[in-house]
């Protein structure tokens, strides 16, 4: 019988892992991945616009208040009455009336009127009852039902001058909507007016009296403007922490109910390829609030986790016991898994000697030997 080259492991007492203090800093600068909490990420572009979006109203044309106003007293009076007084009388123009249009008509004026508005006066009374006033080519006017009147209306440009009475405009749009544009129209009462609505050519059709007309004109030159030149854009990097989860924590902080409007129409989207944020604001002074904020929050980490903010690497060398202890043991106390290699329990022998196995079966001892 030989002796034996190992003896059971669990025989042997084995020394607890013995942690040693360094210096992870250290460790750490070697492979340059220690995050930098310090550093802002890079403006990568930053475009002001001009934080406009409507254009200054014109000035409406009309009649300017003379000394010499007219005032203007119809109570239910006959329309041929208040047409001879108005157009013939007064403005002496020459006018044709149809023969189904008839009625009763309420024209009243506070203080004295200047002829120039009389006409406007007159068309808007008259559209209230579904009556059109048209000037024809030769300088007549005509009064007629708006519906048989229509046909007869020459279609101009949006930049044509001024005519008085009914008109129809074709209206192209640059940079406003047409369906967005006729959103805006029928609240004002220009519902019937829009005779057409062309997406494609993105052209409105507009029929109106001189007045209605001019208020239309004057609403579309407001809001047909460039509305990218007035906003403002910023693309800014993102350094020590996940751009996805920075833009949901700043969404959160301006989706208040306590903030205003001008919070929620600041917009950001995130950019994965280079961990950076766009935002896209309606001026500039809040561009600057949004990206001086995503700065901060990523110097300070907003107290994210690690495993929130995203993963790094990190080496940490051995240098008493072994690392595959030292990585179940740290498994086990912060929850993880672990390492997939389990230490052996079994002995080993060393080169050149083998193993013998003793067993003893009553008062006879047998043994049986291996070699290599």
């Amino acid at each position: 019988m030989t002796a034996c080259a190992t003896v059971p492991d669990t025989q042997v007492e084995r020394a607890p892992v013995s942690l040693i203090k360094t210096n992870p800093k250290a460790a750490a600068e070697q492979l340059d991945i220690t995050p930098d909490a310090k550093r802002s990420g890079k403006t990568l572009l930053e475009q002001r616009g001009t934080g406009s979006f409507a254009n200054a109203p014109t000035k409406k044309t009309g009649a300017v208040p003379t000394a010499g106003g007219v005032n203007v007293n119809f109570e239910a009076a006959p329309l041929e009455a208040v047409l001879a007084v108005i157009l013939g009388d007064l403005l002496k123009v020459p006018y044709t009336l149809d023969g189904d249009v008839g009625g009763q008509i309420t024209l009243v004026s506070t203080e004295p009127v200047p002829q120039e508005a009389l006409l406007d006066m007159l068309e808007s009374a008259l559209e209230a009852q579904g009556i059109a006033l048209i000037q024809g080519n030769n300088g007549i006017y005509r009064v007629g039902k708006s519906a048989g009147v229509r046909s007869e209306i020459p279609v101009a440009l949006r930049e044509a001058v001024a005519t008085r009475g009914y008109s129809v405009r074709i209206i192209p749009l640059k940079y406003l909507s047409v369906v967005e544009a006729e959103k805006i129209l029928a609240p004002l009462g220009m519902k019937d007016s829009i005779l057409r609505v062309d997406p494609l050519r993105n052209i409105l059709m507009l029929g109106a009296s001189a007045p209605q007309m001019q208020n239309a004109l004057r609403t579309l030159n407001m809001l047909d403007v460039d509305v990218l030149s007035g906003m403002s854009f910023g693309i800014y990097e993102v350094v020590n922490l996940d751009a996805k989860l920075l833009v949901e924590r700043i969404e959160k902080v301006m989706g208040g109910s306590e903030l205003g409007g001008s919070a929620s129409a600041t917009k950001l989207v995130t950019l994965d390829e280079i961990n950076s944020i766009m935002v896209v604001a309606p001026n500039g002074s809040q561009l600057s609030t949004v990206s001086s904020w995503i700065k901060r929050f990523d110097n300070v980490g907003l107290g994210i986790e690690d495993e929130q903010a995203g993963s790094q690497l990190y080496v940490y060398n051995v240098e008493n016991g072994q690392a595959v202890d030292l990585a179940n043991l740290l498994g086990q106390v912060f929850g993880g898994s672990g390492t997939s290699s389990t230490p052996s329990t079994s002995g080993s022998t060393a080169p050149g000697l083998g193993q013998t196995e003793l067993s003893s079966e009553g008062n006879d001892t047998s043994s049986r030997q291996s070699s290599r």
